[in-house]
């Protein structure tokens, strides 16, 4: 976790030791990390959903505990991570 990272989480659980998980309703996802939302986003905006997959990564959580909590599997999670770090957020858009 960069330096940047760690100082606006200052005071809050390692990413380790919060649950992850999403809840969906009327369209909607909301991905919670313990009780604090961290994302929000359209069911169908697979762009959100991937950024939201790599933000998690890069604030600490492991990518197989990303993969759980979206039902997807570990390879696919790190192919995101991948994509977002040579292409950036505009590399997310292409993958469903």
């Amino acid at each position: 976790m960069s330096a940047a990272v760690a100082l606006m989480l200052e005071g809050m659980p390692l990413p380790l030791d919060l649950h992850l998980h999403l809840h969906r309703a009327a369209g909607r996802v909301v991905v919670l990390a313990g009780s604090t939302v961290v994302a929000e986003y359209g069911e169908t905006d697979l762009a959100m959903r991937n950024m939201a997959i790599v933000t998690l990564q890069r604030v600490g959580f492991p990518g197989w505990r990303v993969a759980e909590a979206f039902g997807l599997t570990p390879t696919y999670v790190a192919r995101l991570r991948t994509a977002a770090a040579r292409g950036g957020a505009a590399a997310l858009a292409g993958h469903d």
